[in-house]
């Protein structure tokens, strides 16, 4: 559950964002970036490949969060997200029925812990080699929580598909704004791209006592992730008479407005900072806590910077 945090006097708000999104666009409009939207894509077939323009998108956000990284371990984070992205895409189908989605759940599950003899299907298959390689990269203490995020995202996107039919369809009120982000946080699977990211960037493997202490700051991370989400995709999700916070109510019962998003984005950025500068153990290099701490605030601001600038898709 996100917690609701007052702003701290330490965040200056959307300033702050504006040198990392400009970081962004000029990583973009390097030639590493073309060449991880290559490395990304050509393990796609023809006929399942994402777009090259969200590939781009997704590129220039992973490569400034880990500045430095060589192309061959960013590969990794760029095409997990595309998958979820592929994810949200079946979870949201309209077509999908409740069997169908149960089934996919299930394989999904599956491919997260790289159990090949229950997986068929290209789909699978590439969450299923994501999985294999958080393991190849040593992190197997990363890829069980990678597992469990991925699972807590499936069930999330399911649950957030059938509330808004049902709001659609006036068989269930709409949620306020804190009881939305219980589970609509969830769907846009951030907690599971944040280990791929942090897994592929460190040399060493993180604990499980390392991991525990990142779950809060990742928490109000992927809330932050999901409001800024809602704000670039509010037009679209009316089209497809999706939940969006901008259609909603707070807990006060006042309309949502863009102002109180942005308010609260401020909020959980702020306690996402505030938990990660506490992690004050000793470290050098690409190793320990202290690095992934500066990785995450990275690609949280640059998360957050793309949806002020573009939608992802």
């Amino acid at each position: 559950m996100i917690a609701r945090t007052p702003v701290s006097r330490h965040w200056r708000g959307e300033a702050q964002l504006k040198p990392l999104t400009a970081e962004w666009g000029a990583v973009a409009a390097g030639s590493a970036l073309a060449r991880l939207r290559f490395a990304a894509l050509r393990h796609w077939p023809a006929a399942q490949r994402p777009d090259r323009g969200m590939c781009a998108r997704i590129a220039g956000v992973v490569a400034a969060s880990a500045p430095g990284a060589p192309v061959d371990r960013l590969v990794l984070p760029v095409r997990y997200a595309l998958w979820s992205v592929l994810l949200d895409d079946r979870l949201d189908a309209r077509e999908a029925s409740p069997a169908d989605l149960a089934t996919l759940a299930q394989q999904v599950s599956a491919a997260s812990q790289a159990r090949s003899d229950e997986l068929s299907g290209e789909f699978v298959g590439e969450l299923a080699s994501t999985a294999a390689a958080l393991h190849h990269l040593r992190q197997t203490v990363v890829a069980r929580r990678f597992s469990a995020a991925v699972d807590e995202a499936v069930a999330a996107g399911i649950e957030h598909a059938a509330l808004g039919r049902a709001v659609a369809e006036g068989a269930e009120p709409a949620p306020d704004l804190d009881d939305y982000l219980r589970v609509a946080a969830a769907t846009v699977n951030y907690r599971s791209f944040a280990f791929v990211a942090m897994a592929a960037v460190l040399d060493d493997a993180l604990s499980g006592e390392a991991l525990d202490r990142l779950e809060a700051p990742l928490r109000y991370a992927a809330g932050a992730v999901r409001l800024a989400n809602d704000l670039r995709s509010v037009g679209r999700d009316r089209a497809e008479v999706s939940l969006n916070a901008l259609m909603l109510r707070s807990p006060a019962g006042k309309p949502v407005t863009r102002r109180l998003i942005q308010a609260r984005i401020r909020a959980y950025v702020a306690a996402h900072d505030t938990l990660l500068a506490g992690l004050s153990a000793p470290d050098r290099g690409r190793t320990g806590l202290v690095f992934a701490a500066g990785t995450l605030k990275r690609l949280l601001r640059l998360s957050i910077g793309m949806y002020r600038v573009t939608d992802l898709r």
